[in-house]
């Protein structure tokens, strides 16, 4: 197998009172943003350490090959468990991941034992690409008690895929999450201003309204369909920062949405 994506999940974090990854944000726990990130990659997926909470997402859970060696441990796990080709690694508290960039790191993951993201504030290890190669090196390191991983990949041939590589991605994305505070932060910070015009404003008012952020226009047109049935009879465009955008088009968080009926004659 080429690719294996495995999902860390620890038990309870002790600033946070409860598994993060069961934590809602924007209508869904955290961790099914990131399976849904994952999903369209084609890859299997597992979760590492994850407790009975996690059994309604579906996907294969396994336990930590050792224990008590936190998230080097579960890395560990990963490449013990795939036996093969490369693992993606990521935790289940990164609800802003995006699809586009888990296929970055793929791509240019070939030529490295370890190819990991590197966010403004510093380099994520957990949201990397391990060769199996590793694994023996690896084990001896955890073993060893190494379990500081930005220690440990430095033992390998790495490297680091940065955010300011590709400027049109999307900070957020390595938000840290660790309170309930961090939790409240984010889901304020993660909004749309929407504002609809002609008939469709029946449905949302002529004033500009804040409705929760969804990351492409199809994930939005979905949304507003769930709230307004009658919706799907119309025939409606969609405007992002004053330009039309099609389904597919990424939305950025703060984004001004705007809701058009049919031109005249179009």
């Amino acid at each position: 197998m080429e690719i294996q994506v495995y999902i860390l999940v620890g038990g309870k974090s002790s600033r946070m009172g409860q598994d993060k990854g069961l934590l809602f944000h924007n209508g869904k726990a955290m961790i099914q943003h990131v399976i849904d990130a994952v999903m369209p990659l084609g890859y299997p997926v597992k979760l590492i350490g994850a407790s009975n909470g996690y059994e309604p997402f579906g996907l294969q859970r396994i336990q930590d090959y050792v224990t008590g060696k936190g998230p080097a441990g579960g890395v560990l796990s990963a490449l013990k468990d795939a036996g093969e080709g490369r693992v993606l690694i990521l935790p289940c508290d990164m609800p802003l991941i995006r699809t586009s960039w888990l296929l970055k790191l793929i791509e240019k993951s070939n030529n490295w034992d370890v190819l990991v993201s590197e966010s403004r504030s510093g380099v994520e290890p957990l949201c990397g690409v391990y060769s199996i190669s590793i694994a023996p090196l690896w084990e001896e390191l955890v073993n060893s008690g190494k379990l500081k991983l930005t220690d440990l990949i430095g033992h390998f041939k790495s490297n680091t895929l940065k955010i300011i590589d590709f400027p049109n991605e999307y900070p957020e994305m390595f938000a840290n999450i660790n309170t309930p505070t961090d939790v409240e932060k984010l889901n304020a910070q993660m909004t749309l201003s929407l504002l609809a015009f002609g008939k469709l404003s029946d449905f949302f008012g002529s004033d500009p309204v804040e409705i929760p952020y969804f990351e492409t226009v199809r994930e939005l047109r979905k949304h507003l369909t769930q709230i307004h049935s009658e919706i799907a009879l119309y025939s409606y465009a969609v405007a992002v920062n004053r330009v039309v955008a099609d389904d597919d088009h990424e939305i950025q968080p703060g984004s001004e949405v705007v809701l058009l009926p049919p031109f005249s004659g179009g």
